[in-house]
């Protein structure tokens, strides 16, 4: 169903050494799950027969994912768009919160490194975007951070990943804060 609502011309992702509509790029074998919870302040939940009033509006992302725990990266994928880096106009760069081996991360990092190099050295102009999320140890989120920072042009977070952020920066943030969300930012 994602993939038939994803299926415009101009939309589209890479297979083998070719770009895909993302019907197209489907794999049956890869099952990942990704379920996100929206819910609204005032809310009731029931769990275990008791029944929860939500204080506030919110989500809860879920996954069952045994792939990306390894991060792979699909080398027809970078041999593609370093080939057309010319052609790009933005890149996401996302997926390091699942890696759990720090030798694994360690390794990602410097692929995914020398990869933005050489699309960065192709296409100056290239905007390079980082994708945030909750990362399961935060010493792999300031590894991350450490080492990639400085190829990004946009970093992307919601409310609590800057809150949780600015914190490690030792800045208080207050999310409800509009003063102190732009605080954060600066």
């Amino acid at each position: 169903d994602v993939c038939c609502q994803l299926d415009y011309p101009c939309l589209y992702t890479v297979k083998g050494d070719r770009a895909v509509s993302a019907r197209d790029a489907v794999r049956p074998d890869n099952s990942l799950c990704h379920f996100v919870l929206q819910y609204h302040k005032g809310d009731i939940l029931e769990i275990g027969g008791r029944r929860y009033e939500l204080p506030v509006s919110n989500r809860i992302i879920i996954n069952y994912d045994s792939v990306h725990k390894t991060m792979p990266l699909q080398t027809d994928f970078l041999a593609y768009c370093q080939s057309h880096a010319r052609q790009l106009t933005s890149y996401v760069m996302t997926g390091f919160n699942y890696v759990s081996d720090p030798d694994l991360l360690s390794d990602r990092i410097i692929e995914i490194g020398r990869h933005i190099d050489l699309l960065k050295e192709k296409n100056p102009d290239l905007m390079i975007y980082f994708e945030d999320s909750h990362f399961y140890r935060i010493d792999h989120k300031l590894t991350v951070y450490r080492a990639l920072s400085s190829k990004m042009d946009l970093f992307g977070l919601n409310e609590e990943e800057l809150v949780a952020f600015t914190q490690l920066l030792g800045y208080a943030t207050d999310k409800n804060s509009l003063p102190s969300i732009l605080g954060a930012l600066e």
